[in-house]
């Protein structure tokens, strides 16, 4: 005769995807801070993207073609969303490594939330992005 279990499984609230989602980012955010040398150039590349490319442009076109303005008017933004494109991608590239290598099925057999999976490593790829943005 089976057993059947009466046990009504809860979804996790607000306060429990918080406290996973801090576990998750700090986990996720050990790894590059283990790293100095990737963490100074993650940081200071946008930097070098600025100072190696914004004055080759105004050489190249010229200030007329920007109607007499900087050309970091409009460089700088367009440097500030390849960083956050590229570092959102990077969310999902290092997902799918984990799904190849087998390690995610490790993570999913803990007690976290799924969603607090997601948003930690999200976060953990945000984070430079800030810092950069200070």
């Amino acid at each position: 005769m089976a057993v059947q279990s009466t046990e009504v499984l809860e979804k996790p609230g607000l306060v429990q995807i918080l406290h996973d989602t801090r576990f998750v980012f700090w986990r996720e955010m050990l790894l590059p801070l283990r790293d100095p040398f990737s963490l100074v150039f993650s940081l200071l590349q946008p930097l070098v993207f600025l100072g190696l490319f914004g004055p080759l442009l105004g050489a190249a076109v010229g200030a007329p073609a920007f109607g007499g303005q900087s050309t970091l008017q409009w460089f700088l933004p367009g440097v500030v969303v390849m960083i956050a494109l590229f570092g959102t991608s990077m969310t999902g590239s290092n997902l799918q490594y984990e799904l190849m290598t087998g390690s995610y099925e490790r993570i999913l057999a803990t007690p976290l939330s799924r969603s607090s999976l997601m948003i930690g490593r999200a976060l953990k790829e945000w984070a430079p992005l800030v810092v950069q943005a200070c």
